[in-house]
């Protein structure tokens, strides 16, 4: 996204140390902070193992980060599968519809997106 001053944000591979999805992996593993977190789980009546979509997980990490980012790659139309799969099997089988939505500020296409954020930036 050339239009975006990115200067200031490094890449996962340079902010982990990382050149290689085995390097990354390692050293996501090795941090201590990470360790326990587990995709959320719990037991339905039938006593099999079902994802809880009440945890913070599921309410921030999708709601409110890749919500964002699948609807940016949709306004700028930049082919994001991998992310837009995923969040379309979340919207299928959550019962949460209360996510991110840029319409909800008036933003339907890069137009308005841009425009939107140059206001921000205007000193008042």
């Amino acid at each position: 996204m050339p239009f975006f001053d990115l200067s200031g944000v490094s890449s996962i591979k340079a902010h982990y140390e990382s050149n290689t999805i085995e390097d990354l992996t390692k050293k996501i593993r090795s941090i201590s902070s990470f360790k326990g977190i587990y995709f959320p789980m719990k037991t339905n009546s039938d006593n099999r193992y079902v994802p809880d979509f009440s945890s913070r997980y599921f309410k921030s990490d999708f709601s409110f980060g890749l919500s964002i980012f699948v609807q940016l790659s949709e306004l700028l139309n930049i082919q994001t599968p991998c992310m837009t799969s995923i969040w379309n099997w979340y919207k299928k089988i959550s019962l949460d519809q209360d996510f991110f939505k840029f319409s909800n500020y008036g933003i339907y296409c890069s137009r308005d997106f841009f425009n939107f954020y140059r206001e921000l930036e205007r000193p008042s």
